[in-house]
């Protein structure tokens, strides 16, 4: 079996693969050992936003929990003030658990093509550079979200701003430190478009503009029955109807970002939420970005796209 991503769920499907005996088996990612996923290199928020005693990829093995890994290091007292798991930390808990659990893994390995080959697969990868050929007989697709295709990018945006005039929330090379004294305008009201407005406050922007076409903020948190035991536990077992109807429901709806990645941005006075705000044009003359909505027209000097 190949497992294609060696993030949280990467090493999950490695480590139930391994307890159910299947050990010719390999993990690869494209990033290096420490970057995979998005905890050290685009996540902005200073903390995981689930509670701190979720189990994860240890598959209710007691000593492979965090909680088993942090108490080993800092006590029960550290435990017991911590409220949720910085992204850092959670990253050195992932490193940590490849190794007790003696995943193989291919790390700066890049996945090229994948070409079913019967009741195989094969495999074409760039590892550090070179090109190699894995056949395998399983494949599990472990790409998070970033596996869902390029990061979006609104069109008029794209087509009318120079590329030094924006960024996706996603870049991990946004220098937030060049935004303190400026304008910054942020498009997108999912909890990541609040953690850009959030940094830029932190580095000192002026004003911060966050835009969404929505006209309020959904406020109930509908996907936190997905995070039940029982629900991930017996989801599989539904028939296809009804787990159609499930998921068909809830990805209709907007996950709003949670009270605390709020309370983050409100707490700046220099924060503004633009409610009700289609961006109906753009424009840069100079320095200057025009923002064109149906409140009116904002001026910015740089923006960030969480879309």
């Amino acid at each position: 079996v190949v497992v294609v991503g060696a993030g949280q769920a990467g090493l999950a499907i490695a480590i139930g693969l391994i307890r159910e005996k299947a050990g010719n088996i390999l993990v690869i990612d494209q990033a290096p050992e420490g970057k995979e996923g998005p905890w050290t290199t685009f996540a902005r928020m200073p903390t995981l936003r689930s509670p701190k005693y979720l189990t994860g990829p240890d598959w209710g093995i007691p000593s492979l929990t965090f909680r088993a890994w942090f108490l080993a290091q800092w006590g029960q007292f550290a435990w017991d003030r911590l409220d949720k798991i910085p992204n850092t930390q959670w990253q050195d808990y992932l490193t940590w658990l490849r190794v007790q659990t003696g995943i193989p893994i291919w790390n700066d390995c890049k996945l090229a093509s994948l070409i079913p080959n019967g009741s195989s697969y094969t495999l074409n990868v760039e590892r550090c550079g070179t090109p190699m050929r894995i056949d395998a007989r399983k494949v599990v697709l472990c790409t998070g979200i970033q596996g869902g295709g390029d990061w979006y990018i609104p069109d008029i945006v794209q087509s009318t701003l120079p590329a030094s005039a924006f960024a996706h929330a996603a870049d991990p090379m946004i220098d937030f430190t060049s935004l303190s004294g400026k304008h910054v305008a942020v498009l997108g009201a999912g909890a990541s478009a609040f953690d850009q407005a959030a940094t830029a406050l932190e580095a000192g922007a002026r004003s911060v503009h966050l835009f969404t076409r929505r006209n309020r903020l959904h406020r109930v948190q509908t996907y936190k029955h997905l995070e039940q035991a029982g629900f991930l536990g017996g989801f599989h077992r539904l028939p296809d109807e009804w787990r159609w109807r499930f998921m068909n429901y809830i990805l209709t709806l907007r996950e709003p970002p949670p009270r605390e990645t709020v309370a983050r941005v409100t707490r700046h006075p220099n924060f503004t939420l633009v409610t009700g705000a289609s961006i109906d044009g753009l424009s840069h003359a100079g320095d200057t970005i025009a923002i064109q909505t149906p409140k009116g027209r904002f001026d910015a000097d740089f923006l960030i796209c969480g879309t």
